[in-house]
């Protein structure tokens, strides 16, 4: 205990022994033995009352310094309360202090770098969220636009906001594989872009993948390589159209049916602005648009066969009836007059079997690009089957009615089909129906319109049997 309280000590020890000897040599001739003995008993009691002073003091302090690291670190400090409790009391204090310090310099670190390594998994989950709710949004909303132009507004806007430093945004749409147009634009004026007139192998995501477009790219330099490898003129245009500010670009191919339909760029005007983990969004977004205008073109595609005869490009016979009663309620509601008629081709049977049927289908071609170029915008031409066509005609009277179809006839009689060095003269028969005299529902007046047509046609044959 002595050896420990010593060793603890080694200090304080060492002065109160070079004391005493200081003590002993110097009064060792004016005192007797047993006087320099209590004076040396002294010095030895006031040297452990001052260990146990200041030992108690520090502890004092101590444990009034650690009350609030106790509550903030509970589990720690109860370590080290039964590691004291274990080892016995500690004559010195600071041996106490020093290895508590440093354990809790390093708990308080720890707990930095947890706090720290927490916000960056925060931010990380709340990253996630944000992409997931964005990508949601896109893929809801790929359904609600019926233009894709819209759609591609739409993608870009969101982009840039998404995109960490994105600044402006373009797309440019693919022309013949060579000459390049921009027909969206975010952050810049799209008619400023429209005027550079670049070409695809100008556009660095060209040159970066060898002319084999297929991955997106980062161009981390833009205006470096605008001067590179964009002519002079085009590039001091982007200097006077003030679209020259972007630093940092991405760009992701868009493909419709495999095929390359145009680029899609993300720009930043910061400095090294993206990096590579942006890509995927890149090319998440690319695919979107792309499968955007493919669902465009097979809805325009089903919506124009839905509409319109695939032989003469006339309305079909559903989408005439569907629009011919509303000609009819308007008719009724502001009391308007429309005409009805329906045409008939003649000998439609003798050209489809001296000639065969391509040229019956050449000749029903013939006469309804004819019908179109002469009639009005307003009026409606549809194909009711085989050779037969109506037409509706809106504000005409009898006599009208009449001039225009012998107008019509003459038309086409000057436009003969050829076929091996022969010339087929067309010719129709028709009959018209009046409303509201005639008729008050489409079934009527077509009723009427057929009849008259067959007499019509009754006389083109007795005519030319004479």
């Amino acid at each position: 205990m002595l050896k420990k309280f010593i060793g603890e000590n080694k200090i304080t020890f060492s002065f109160t022994i070079v004391l005493m000897i200081a003590t002993t040599v110097i009064l060792s001739s004016d005192l007797i033995w047993y006087k320099l003995l209590l004076v040396n008993g002294a010095i030895v009691v006031v040297f452990v009352v001052y260990c146990f002073l200041t030992t108690y003091l520090l502890s004092r302090s101590v444990k009034k310094g650690t009350k609030e690291l106790v509550e903030k670190f509970p589990d720690e400090m109860n370590e080290y309360a039964l590691e004291y409790e274990k080892n016995g009391f500690k004559w010195s204090v600071f041996r106490v202090i020093a290895p508590l310090f440093q354990k809790l310099e390093s708990i308080i670190a720890e707990k930095k770098q947890t706090e720290m390594d927490m916000n960056r998994l925060n931010l990380s989950l709340e990253e996630n969220l944000r992409m997931q709710k964005f990508i949601l949004e896109v893929n809801n909303s790929i359904f609600n636009y019926e233009n894709p132009m819209d759609f591609i507004n739409f993608i870009l806007e969101n982009a840039v906001d998404f995109i960490p430093n994105a600044t402006h945004g373009s797309v440019i749409k693919n022309i013949d594989g060579k000459s390049i147009e921009f027909i969206a634009a975010y952050g810049y004026k799209l008619s400023d872009l429209q005027k550079m007139q670049l070409t695809l192998e100008e556009t660095y995501i060209y040159k970066m993948s060898d002319g084999e477009i297929a991955e997106p790219k980062i161009c981390r330099d833009l205006r470096a390589f605008n001067s590179e490898h964009i002519q002079k003129e085009k590039f001091n245009a982007f200097t006077e159209l003030k679209v020259d500010d972007v630093n940092t670009s991405m760009c992701s191919p868009i493909f419709v049916e495999n095929e390359l339909y145009g680029l899609l760029n993300i720009d930043s005007s910061i400095n090294k602005g993206f990096e590579e983990d942006v890509i995927p969004i890149m090319k998440y977004l690319a695919s979107q648009i792309g499968m955007a205008i493919n669902n465009y073109l097979i809805h325009s595609e089903t919506l124009h066969m839905s509409k319109y005869d695939s032989l003469t490009g006339a309305y079909s016979r559903n989408y005439f009836e569907e629009i011919v009663h509303l000609t009819v309620n308007r008719a009724l509601r502001y009391q308007d007059e429309f005409v009805i008629t329906v045409v008939d081709m003649n000998n439609l049977k003798k050209i489809n079997d001296q000639y065969g049927h391509l040229v019956g289908d050449k000749a029903i071609r013939a006469m309804a690009t004819s019908f179109k170029n002469d009639i009005r915008d307003s009026d409606i031409f549809a194909r009711f089957g085989g050779d037969e066509f109506v037409m509706v005609f809106h504000n005409c009277d009898r006599e009208e009615i009449t001039n225009k179809m012998e107008f019509l006839l003459l038309e086409i009689q000057k436009n003969p089909v050829e076929v091996n060095n022969e010339k087929i003269i067309l010719s129709f028969a028709h009959g018209s129906a009046f409303f509201p005299s005639d008729g008050k529902t489409i079934e009527e007046l077509i009723k009427v319109a057929d009849e008259r047509m067959y007499k019509n046609k009754l006389e083109f044959k007795r005519k030319m049997n004479d």
